[in-house]
């Protein structure tokens, strides 16, 4: 499926994404019904993070891809401080992140990863 937006608009482009700080589920319906081809789950956000990430919520998020044929981008979690100074932080972190690329390959993602840290 080619975007209509590409088609009209952006004719140079391969891919749209679409990023709108929505849950995954909601992201993907909104990125398809405004013609992108990817869009971002930003794991940054409370019910994105890595606990929240359920084999069933997998599953299901797996069937709206193949559905919508929508592509997802994973936006890891900026707050994990993989540079920080600090042994015990930086390897919990790492732990973190590790569980961010186990999910981001369970639904075919790229993943992007922060060095870590308060960007605000």
């Amino acid at each position: 499926m080619t975007s209509p937006l590409m088609n009209n608009y952006l004719n140079f482009a391969s891919g749209i994404a679409h990023q709108q700080y929505l849950p995954a589920e909601e992201g993907i319906l909104r990125a398809y019904n405004d013609g992108c081809t990817h869009w971002y789950v930003d794991g940054s956000l409370h019910g994105e993070m890595v606990p929240d990430w359920s084999a069933e919520r997998i599953e299901n998020l797996n069937s709206l891809i193949k559905k919508y044929n929508v592509q997802p981008i994973f936006h890891g979690n900026f707050k994990a401080p993989l540079g920080s100074d600090v042994d015990y932080l930086r390897e919990a972190a790492v732990v973190y992140v590790k569980k961010e690329i186990d999910i981001a390959a369970k639904i075919g993602a790229p993943l992007v990863i922060h060095g870590g840290g308060i960007v605000e």
